[in-house]
């Protein structure tokens, strides 16, 4: 819940940010694009470790 409640800040960050983009620096735009890349491959990344351990879990309940 934490690290969707980070992603969500972000998403309305660069919102923000693309509402107003003629008053944004290149530099800061290209910096909030790529912070909200990395929070979209740690959610899958954690996506898919969460799915690998439930898996395990499950294989070792027998």
């Amino acid at each position: 819940m934490v690290f969707l409640s980070i992603w969500l800040v972000s998403i309305l960050h660069l919102l923000k940010t693309f509402v107003d983009i003629h008053n944004i620096p290149l530099q800061d735009a290209l910096l909030q694009i790529g912070i909200h890349i990395v929070f979209h491959i740690s959610a899958v990344l954690l996506a898919y470790a969460d799915k690998l351990m439930h898996s395990y879990d499950s294989d070792s309940g027998h």
